[in-house]
């Protein structure tokens, strides 16, 4: 079922109507229902297999390992008589237990990510390599797998919640269906954000009292979002298409127009889906954490991480890069460099710990070279950044002006954007000598006059299409500029009289009406449902 589909708003109406009007200590039910129908509708009935084993799996060794360490705990009480070496050697083997448990249940569902995923990736690129040394071609063949509905983000989701009790950061959750609806929460498995169990879980089973304002407040942010989606993405992405199917085609100015038009669309397209899902869970009064702060005004590539798909770079943070920097092998690491370059060693695991988060975001994003290169792009480009940061700090010693200078400010806002979009030439292409052509092109082979000429508008976008997409970009700049400037356009809407109120909203629905794109021209879905 998809979110743009006419079925999906009456399954939502529905869904709101018995969860508000059935007693409250039985609404988490109906959130599991409706995550479990929502998750079958449209052919995806067998995938929930997956699904299934993924959420029992991690539960049972979460469970696991929390029993182990309260029977620990209860033994130790019991038997205050041990020495202290017998209690040492009781902690020992319970936390080899643990251990065993837990990687148990990690390894299963990364491979079960990882053989869906993966598979056929691994096999073409073993199949090149054995071609090269043989010298003789090697048919590969394509295995078809059932991709489940939202895989990276439920299996992220559902091993964070296991490494989180692994840690002891909170108890294992001894209810399995009240765990199956923290993994299926329907709004957010197509395209996240990836939840904490310590946010998340304990709103989805509390009891809520119907409140007008959670209506309003979350249709008001799925219109928003569908705005976004349909009049915006939707509308600029045959222009993207058009020229990243043959860049060959088409001059330099062209090509730099359709990476920023994607920088546009891939924008739109997620964080529109990302208001749907929060307008969706704020109508049943529960509040997912934000994973978009306008990233196009990012500073720096660092900033820009920190406000885009939040979620998926704080759980790369939390149990990647921290675990990682803190690592045997990189302290190790770190005292022989010391020896070579004291500062260099410091930095160390910060550069390296970057370059290995955003490899594994890469390969997250998909099973292509392309994406690798794009996350190697990220990982390098943040790595220096760590490497040259004194430079900066002397710079801004030198000229502390410059922190308050608005020329300043833009300057770097529009080149943190530059860097952004060439990362984009890896991702909207197919093959990365498409990508490598492409910025060729657009550094060599830049004519401005070509976007002068008519041929722009064969590029699948009429006059009007350029006209409306240019118009609803200026009211996304516009709501994005006071947003970051700390107003919350729903509040401000609240204190305005009701003339005005319901004239910008009625406003907002004619016009997602009218310039919506439909039928043939419109996407299925969402670009990030893929991942």
């Amino acid at each position: 079922m998809s979110f743009l589909s006419p079925s999906f708003f009456v399954f939502i109406l529905i869904c709101l109507f018995i969860y508000y009007l059935i007693p409250k200590r039985f609404q988490w039910y109906i959130l599991l229902i409706a995550s479990l129908l929502f998750y079958c509708w449209g052919g995806r009935y067998k995938a929930i297999v997956y699904l299934l084993c993924t959420a029992f799996s991690t539960w049972l060794a979460a469970l696991m390992i929390d029993a182990l360490s309260g029977w620990v705990s209860e033994y130790f009480r019991l038997n205050k008589e041990l020495s202290k070496s017998e209690r040492k050697v009781v902690s020992e083997k319970s936390k080899r237990t643990k251990k065993i448990i837990f990687l148990c249940g990690m390894v299963l569902n990364i491979l079960i990510l990882c053989i869906i995923k993966y598979t056929n990736f691994a096999i073409k690129n073993i199949a090149q390599l054995w071609s090269i040394f043989t010298v003789s071609e090697v048919s590969t063949p394509v295995l078809s797998f059932l991709v489940p509905l939202g895989i990276s983000f439920y299996t992220f989701q559902s091993l964070g919640y296991l490494i989180d009790v692994y840690w002891g950061k909170y108890r294992a959750e001894k209810n399995f269906a009240k765990y199956l609806l923290f993994v299926s929460y329907f709004p957010q498995i197509v395209q996240g954000p990836i939840g904490r169990y310590d946010q998340l879980a304990a709103q989805l089973t509390k009891q809520n009292q119907f409140q007008y304002e959670n209506l309003k407040h979350g249709a008001i942010l799925m219109l928003w979002g569908y705005m976004k989606k349909l009049v915006i993405a939707d509308r600029i992405a045959p222009l993207v298409a058009t020229v990243c199917k043959s860049p060959g085609e088409y001059d330099g100015s062209v090509i730099v127009l359709a990476i920023f038009t994607y920088a546009i669309q891939l924008y739109a397209d997620f964080s529109g889906g990302i208001d749907i899902v929060t307008g969706i869970s704020e109508m049943f009064a529960i509040r997912l954490s934000p994973n978009f702060m306008r990233p196009y005004f990012a500073t720096s590539l660092g900033d820009f991480w920190r406000r885009w798909h939040i979620s998926l770079g704080a759980w790369m943070r939390d149990y990647v890069f921290y675990p990682f920097a803190r690592s045997k092998f990189i302290t190790k690491t770190c005292k022989k460099l010391k020896g070579l370059h004291k500062k260099i060693a410091a930095l160390f695991p910060a550069m390296v710990g970057n370059i290995l988060v955003f490899f594994l975001v890469g390969i997250w994003h998909g099973a292509e070279w392309r994406y690798i290169f794009w996350g190697l792009y990220n990982g390098i480009i943040l790595a220096l950044s760590i490497l040259f940061k004194p430079l900066y700090s002397q710079f801004y010693e030198k000229f502390p002006q410059t922190k308050e200078c608005c020329l300043w400010h833009i300057f770097q806002v529009i080149r943190t954007f530059i860097i952004v979009c060439i990362g984009y030439y890896f991702d909207c292409c197919t093959e990365i000598s498409e990508a490598f052509l492409m910025l060729k092109k657009s550094i060599f082979g830049f004519h401005f006059s070509a976007l002068l000429q008519d041929n722009i508008l064969k590029l699948g976008m009429e006059k009007w299409d350029y006209i409306i997409a240019v118009v609803a970009v200026l009211l996304l700049l516009t709501v994005s500029f006071f947003q970051e400037r700390g107003v919350q356009i729903r509040f401000w809407l609240d204190k305005r009289n009701i003339v005005l109120r319901w004239s910008i909203l009625y406003g907002l629905i004619f016009f997602i009406i009218a310039f919506s794109i439909t039928g043939v021209n419109a996407m299925e879905g969402f670009m990030y449902a893929i991942f």
